[in-house]
């Protein structure tokens, strides 16, 4: 069986340490939710009453469980509606399609016009109802830890609920499943984003709506190599223009011209690295400062 490869569940790293214990349930939705939230129609099958988490690969779908049929650059989740039916999902969450590959005419399908975009809606919806304080690091696409976004956890997680995610080597979907998974008593959420695209910063941003956005120092180098100018800027753009200017406070370590340019865009609380002023590492600095900020 395939994993699709906008997604992958097993790889969003989640660190709770002695509070694990302590945590309740992450999102669960039923059918007449999940169809206010996103706008969905019942396209086949019958109603249930039943909440349930959503999940987006097969292999790990636990029985009873919502699956959601993203499209991938390799494969497409709506190739897998038959081993979700078999694995004992409680309905799949699909797109607009003239036919689906489902013999069972009760499993119920719930169209809607963009899966990932319904997805980001009810991880912006979970994200809003568990109310956590979150700090996004925009970081470097790698598997160590930002000092940025480890400071961070280790100061906040000694007095507050936290989770520590980092899926800087992710897609838009692990940031999305990420939400999802969110216990419901949590307080505080640090998590590290290496945007890719454009799409990518929208989509996880309008999610989490951050209380404090972090740039670090080399935050946003992957993006900046690997797009092309114009896509570049659009994605700065789109960082900035995602944010509430009244409750989120951005905190910029970069001292890169670019960044620092196109946050004029945003027009609430900002802070920036000096090197004149300031002393020590950058990311540091950030991150003392977005502590305090909590």
């Amino acid at each position: 069986m395939h994993l699709i490869d906008l997604i992958s569940d097993s790889l969003v790293i989640i660190i709770c340490e002695a509070e694990v214990k302590d945590f309740s349930l992450a999102a669960l939705y039923s059918a007449e939710e999940i169809m206010e939230i996103t706008g969905a129609r019942l396209a086949a099958g019958l109603m249930r009453d039943e909440a349930a988490e959503v999940h987006t690969d097969t292999r790990t779908l636990p029985e009873g469980a919502w699956f959601i049929a993203l499209p991938g650059k390799t494969y497409d989740g709506h190739d897998f509606l038959g081993d979700a039916f078999s694995e004992g999902a409680i309905g799949c969450i699909v797109g607009e399609r003239a036919g689906y590959a489902i013999a069972s005419t009760s499993f119920p399908l719930l169209a809607v016009v963009d899966p990932l975009e319904a997805l980001a809606q009810l991880a912006r919806d979970w994200r809003r109802r568990v109310g956590p304080k979150i700090i996004a690091v925009m970081v470097n696409r790698s598997e160590e830890r930002c000092p940025a976004g480890k400071f961070c956890y280790d100061d906040l997680q000694t007095k507050h609920r936290t989770e520590y995610w980092r899926v800087a080597i992710e897609s838009t979907g692990a940031v999305l499943n990420a939400v999802l998974n969110m216990n419901n008593s949590t307080e505080v959420v640090v998590v590290e984003i290496s945007p890719t695209s454009p799409e990518h910063i929208r989509i996880s941003l309008s999610a989490l709506e951050p209380n404090v956005l972090v740039i670090a120092k080399d935050g946003f180098d992957h993006f900046r190599m690997s797009s092309s100018q114009q896509e570049f800027n659009e994605g700065l753009r789109d960082s900035f223009a995602e944010l509430d200017q009244d409750t989120c406070t951005l905190v910029i370590a970069t001292t890169g011209q670019d960044v620092l340019i196109r946050s004029d865009d945003f027009d609430g609380k900002k802070l920036c690295f000096n090197e004149e002023n300031d002393s020590g590492d950058a990311d540091i600095w950030a991150g003392r400062i977005a502590c305090k900020l909590i």
